[in-house]
């Protein structure tokens, strides 16, 4: 049990460390307006999605 409860902890590392590499690497690549737009709140960037979309289909 000891064996395996490593095995997946280490496992558990790499996705984490994989993760963070990745956004670090998007992150990298984005231009300052996109990562201004990252800094918004969540909630708030939902709303302004919608709102846009509500704008598409009218």
């Amino acid at each position: 049990i000891m064996k395996t409860m490593k095995e997946i902890s280490d496992l558990d590392l790499k996705i984490k460390q994989t993760e963070m590499d990745q956004r670090l690497h998007i992150h990298s690549m984005l231009t300052p307006e996109q990562k201004e737009q990252l800094k918004k709140p969540l909630h708030k960037a939902i709303k302004e999605k919608k709102h846009s979309q509500k704008e598409y289909k009218e």
